[in-house]
This record gives C-alpha cells, sequence and structure tokens, in this order.
C-alpha cells in the first residue's frame, strides 16, 4: 500500500495517524464527488464516508480496503453565535442536527 498513490484533501484535517508509512499523495481533492473521481480512476485510492460510497460499492464500482485498519473518525463541532435569542429556522436547524445524531445540547446551551 505504502507504493500506491493516493488521493487526499485539500483542506487540512486533523492528525491521522495512518497504517501506510511514507505513503505518497499525488492528487488532491476539495470534495467527495472529486475525491471519487480519483479513486475511481484506479490510479489512486483514497478515503471516502461510508454514507457517500456505499452506493458505488453496491454497483461493485468500489470496495473498502481493510477498513479496521484503513478507517478515521473525525470529530464534528456545531457552531453558532451567541445571542440571547436564536432565531427559529437556526433554533429548529440545530435541534434536526442533534437529534439526527442522537446528541443533545450542551448545558447552558438553547434547546
Amino acid at each position: 500500500m505504502a507504493s500506491q498513490d493516493w488521493a487526499w484533501r485539500s483542506y487540512p484535517l486533523p492528525d491521522i495517524p495512518l497504517p501506510v508509512e511514507n505513503w505518497r499523495v499525488t492528487a488532491r481533492a476539495d470534495n467527495m464527488e472529486a475525491m471519487a473521481v480519483l479513486i475511481l480512476s484506479g490510479h489512486h485510492l483514497g478515503f471516502l464516508p461510508e454514507h457517500f460510497a456505499r452506493p458505488m460499492v453496491e454497483q461493485g464500482l468500489l470496495r473498502a480496503l481493510n477498513p479496521a485498519l484503513f478507517c478515521y473518525h473525525p470529530t464534528f463541532h456545531m457552531v453558532s453565535r451567541q445571542t440571547a435569542r436564536q432565531g427559529e429556522v437556526v433554533s429548529a436547524f440545530m435541534q434536526d442536527l442533534l437529534a439526527a445524531h442522537q446528541l443533545q445540547a450542551p448545558r447552558g446551551q438553547p434547546d
């Protein structure tokens, strides 16, 4: 795997310890669609979120290579402007996002 060409994100990601030493990044992409094109070309290995890759896996176009070893789980943060009162749209979006991920608003934050 170390001798393969890898595609990677063009924007900074948290430090992710990869199990391949001296891996060779030869292409960069700033979105999942572009990353998928690079991987589908057959010239690069790379990471895609499972939910995004699933249809291509089901069609036999992609497959995971040792997913227990080659994976990472980034942390996402939600931030908003601190105001006395959130707008209804922002508040509804935040509630839906938290519910979709089965999370609760931190203490002291508007529900």
